[in-house]
């Protein structure tokens, strides 16, 4: 009984025959004092199981919380206990585990094409296929992919991570970031499963400061950046659909005062800026999430403020300290775009809304009751 009032600790019994009586115990094994409690997460939940049979055999299963989904579902990440219940107390026969299944199998993905135009300062090509840790490409730094379980899915070019709508992140450290300063470029071939609830950066340094790439609840994209003392922003003339990969390139020019961003390779909205220079921060540089927000829409209370990344597939992610012209943004495009069939059929599970049987309008409906 961890605190007086078993905040987190549940038992039941599920199963209650004349041939055994099943317990299942959930509990949170560790967390700090205070209201609300601290320290909760999901890797100190414990699950247990007890089958008692009348003979007083009983057998335990000990399941422990892990960082990794699939550590979780892994069938050998449990502790077996078999023992006798006696008049005088416990007698232990065997106990066993805990083991591991080993990582997920990699995948494969589409050819990998190695020929990007200009010379990133930074790359992420996401082709690892597995595991839990990416490299930028160019001087090799690696980062850890943040989240309940990194997704490894098909991608323009190899692999491509899954960004699961809520914790999934990549962080390069402030000491690596590139320094940028009269012209910059932020290019992503990306794949959006869910709009996001607001302003969510593919790639950023610093919120609402520095540099940012990204797409807004209105399924628009977007490139932000701090020119001298002003945050200029500049957001694309159409909608992005769902389901589909798209080329997203922003570039800078404060030489020429020029801003302007691409949709597969093709100039889609444009403005001027001051001739200043590009003020990056000591912020690291994140990939698929940024700071707490309050939701654009009023799809929650004006109360409400969290954290939430991108949800859909990044892939090629790449930073340019210079502002690359229409004609090399397009060449960037054409140099990793999938055929058709391909472009239209991301590799991601699609997402139903209920609609009714009858017309296919979106709305809840009866399936049992009258």
């Amino acid at each position: 009984m961890p605190d007086k009032v078993n905040t987190f600790s549940r038992v039941a019994i599920i199963e209650n025959t004349a041939s055994r009586v099943v317990v299942h115990w959930r509990y949170l094994a560790t967390f700090g004092a205070g209201n609300p409690k601290l320290g909760i997460d999901v890797a100190n939940f414990v699950d247990e199981y007890f089958s008692i049979t009348p003979d007083g055999k009983v057998s335990r299963t000990v399941k422990t919380g892990t960082e990794k989904v699939y550590g979780w579902y892994d069938p050998l990440n449990k502790t077996t206990q078999h023992f006798s219940l006696t008049a005088t107390g416990l007698v232990e026969h065997e106990k066993i585990g805990p083991a591991s299944s080993g990582p997920p199998k990699r995948v494969e993905g589409n050819p990998v094409k190695t020929a990007p135009v200009g010379t990133p300062v930074k790359h992420w090509r996401f082709d690892e296929g597995f595991g839990d840790v990416t490299k930028e490409s160019v001087d090799g730094s690696s980062s850890a992919i943040a989240g309940h379980r990194s997704f490894w899915k098909t991608g323009v070019s190899g692999t491509a991570l899954q960004f699961d709508g809520y914790n999934t992140i990549v962080v390069l450290d402030p000491a690596d970031a590139p320094d940028i300063a009269e012209g910059l470029t932020l290019e992503a071939w990306i794949a959006i499963g869910a709009y996001p609830w607001g302003w969510c950066p593919i790639i950023q340094q610093g919120d609402d400061a520095g540099y940012a790439l990204g797409v807004d609840a209105d399924a628009r994209a977007g490139i932000k950046v701090q020119v001298g003392d002003a945050y200029e922003e500049l957001l694309s003339e159409t909608q992005l659909e769902r389901n589909r990969w798209y080329h997203v390139a922003g570039v800078v020019d404060t030489t020429s005062g020029a801003m302007a961003l691409y949709i597969d390779g093709v100039l889609n909205s444009s403005r001027s800026v001051r001739s200043a220079e590009i003020r990056t921060t000591s912020n690291a540089v994140q990939i698929g999430q940024g700071r707490a927000r309050r939701p654009s829409g009023g799809i929650r209370v004006s109360t409400f403020i969290d954290t939430y990344s991108f949800d859909g597939l990044i892939d090629e992610v790449k930073i340019h300290d210079t502002s690359l012209s229409a004609e090399q943004v397009a060449a960037s495009h054409e140099a990793f775009r999938l055929p058709e069939a391909q472009l239209s059929r991301p590799d991601m599970e699609q997402r139903a809304l209920p609609a009714s049987p009858s017309t296919g309008d979106f709305q809840g409906f009866y399936t049992k009751l009258r």
